[in-house]
């Protein structure tokens, strides 16, 4: 079994089910599932093949994780890359990487127009929103697509996420994630995790760091609902918990920290949460003790 095989799976059991909440959008699994077999067709339309790499320049949104499911359905290679770098330090990890496309976000098209040079000439650059003239929109791009089954299907032993650490030590080393790893991961995860079917999971961690998707892939496993958001606002958090009847967050201990000094000023119904998995930084025992008492 692949990755990919998840999305057919939910589009199948869970047709109608909240896939992604976003931005006021709901997304359903077989909606999800049909805008990643268009964005497979649309990809092989312009000349890419399996394990061609995608690299990714966006914040949190859907689009993102479309990419990702293509290259867990089709056999690409997405490619993150973190938003917050330079300029020098993005075109170390394109040309370390070569992607044989790059989808970016609108309000990084002047980043992505100085990292050109960076990319191979043949690499189609690919909008999220209204793209610059030498771009192509992406909703157009899927718009003309068939939502048919998919011209390649990736293998379990295939790449399909090469995720870049944060060069502390040196440049930033791609990690090569297979396909039937992430698989099993997620599996095992989601065991650990005791993650149901009418669980909703928020997530806020960017996606270009391995924790985002992990626990994305781990929810997505049992068909659950993503909460997404773009970035993270301690009092919005709150009160998406609220509003959502969210019931598991993935959060970094400061993150925690933020939202625990608004819960204790203005307080939301949190009541729904029952899991929370933190990560990035050690958790202290008084602050652990203290998120336990507020949440």
């Amino acid at each position: 079994m692949i990755l990919g095989q998840v999305i057919e799976r939910n589009a199948l059991c869970y047709r109608n089910h909240p896939a992604i909440l976003f931005e006021g959008r709901t997304i359903t699994y077989g909606e999800f599932a049909s805008r990643v077999r268009r964005l497979i067709h649309a990809l092989v339309a312009r000349g890419l093949g399996r394990q061609d790499r995608i690299a990714i320049l966006a914040q949190n949104c859907p689009q993102y994780l479309e990419a990702q499911g293509a290259a867990a359905l089709g056999g690409f290679i997405a490619a993150g890359l973190n938003y917050r770098l330079s300029v020098t330090e993005q075109a170390d990890i394109l040309r370390d990487c070569e992607p044989a496309a790059i989808v970016f976000e609108a309000q990084y098209a002047q980043r992505v127009a100085e990292l050109r040079a960076a990319l191979p000439d043949a690499a189609r650059l690919i909008c999220i929103g209204e793209p610059p003239g030498w771009a192509e929109s992406y909703e157009a791009m899927l718009g003309g697509a068939p939502d048919s089954e998919p011209p390649l299907r990736a293998r379990e032993d295939d790449t399909v996420l090469l995720i870049y650490t944060s060069g502390t030590t040196g440049r930033p080393k791609g990690v090569m994630l297979g396909n039937e790893g992430q698989l099993e991961q997620a599996r095992a995860q989601a065991l650990v995790h005791g993650a149901q079917q009418d669980d909703r999971m928020l997530i806020v961690m960017p996606f270009y760091h391995i924790g985002g998707t992990t626990e994305e892939l781990t929810f997505a496993m049992v068909g659950a609902t993503i909460v997404l958001h773009r970035a993270f606002e301690p009092g919005s958090i709150l009160e998406s918990i609220q509003r959502h009847r969210v019931t598991s967050a993935h959060l970094a201990p400061t993150m925690i920290q933020m939202m625990m000094e608004v819960q204790e000023q203005t307080p939301f119904d949190v009541s729904s949460l029952h899991t929370v998995c933190y990560a990035s930084a050690p958790m202290s025992v008084a602050l652990s003790r203290r998120a336990r008492a507020v949440f």
